[in-house]
């Protein structure tokens, strides 16, 4: 089994709940569920990662490191998925972190004078390179967002 988000997810729930019996309610899960779903995951990870007891549960050490790294990813994979849905839906990111590359220095300057004027809390991020060549590689690999190129005189 490989271990996916909602497995993170699961482990921060019994965690917060304190007891599987908790967490099961939370998850809309009976109880002999959540536990046969927390043995497959510590099987995924090699080893407990709570303490059950009559009081509930405690995390162990290997469940400290999963709950701290979750801390971590859970709300990382969120901010990614809320700025890929505005992303999809307005052409820009939370916080308008935008990377822009260019053939000409002052116009690209000029452009991010813009943009600040426009969007004050944009990060924005250049690159500049005399090569349209390289700067379109860098728009193929998700490098750059834009690019601004141009052609002077009777240049190809």
């Amino acid at each position: 089994m490989e271990l996916e988000l909602r497995h993170l997810k699961t482990v921060r729930t019994i965690a917060e709940a304190g007891s599987l019996t908790r967490a099961a309610t939370v998850l809309g899960l009976a109880q002999p569920a959540l536990s046969a779903q927390l043995r497959r995951i510590e099987r995924a990870l090699g080893g407990e990662l709570f303490e059950r007891g009559r009081h509930g549960v405690r995390a162990t050490a290997l469940g400290e490191l999963v709950l701290e790294r979750t801390r971590l990813l859970l709300p990382a994979v969120t901010a990614l998925q809320q700025d890929a849905a505005r992303l999809a839906h307005t052409g820009h990111t939370a916080g308008g972190r935008l990377r822009l590359g260019g053939t000409h220095g002052p116009l690209l300057g000029a452009l991010v004078d813009r943009l600040a004027a426009a969007v004050p809390d944009a990060t924005v991020t250049t690159r500049t390179s005399w090569s349209e060549r390289e700067l379109a590689g860098l728009l193929a690999d998700g490098r750059l967002d834009y690019a601004l190129t141009g052609a002077c005189g009777s240049a190809p």
